[in-house]
């Protein structure tokens, strides 16, 4: 469980950083793991070093994000379910 503290920086929590790589995914559909850093660090500086993993693995486990080691990039995860 995600459990801020006194000390948590809510700017650099995994649930808010996890939250923007969302949106720039939803621009972007496919991007590399260079290129997503880079525009974390431009967004946050280079504090976001410490949660960008912990975020990524939180997209990936809620099954939002997709990563391809081959081409090194992170895909945006889209359902088309029709009911």
């Amino acid at each position: 469980m995600l459990k801020p503290t006194k000390s948590t920086d809510l700017n650099l929590a995994v649930p808010r950083v996890a939250s923007i790589i969302l949106k720039i995914l939803m621009r972007q559909r496919t991007l590399s793991y260079s290129n997503l850093f880079e525009k974390l660090c431009k967004k946050f500086g280079e504090d976001v070093q410490y949660v960008f993993l912990p975020s990524l693995w939180f997209l990936y486990l809620m099954g939002a994000i997709e990563y391809y080691p081959k081409t090194d990039c992170f895909v945006l995860i889209t359902n088309h379910e029709t009911k």
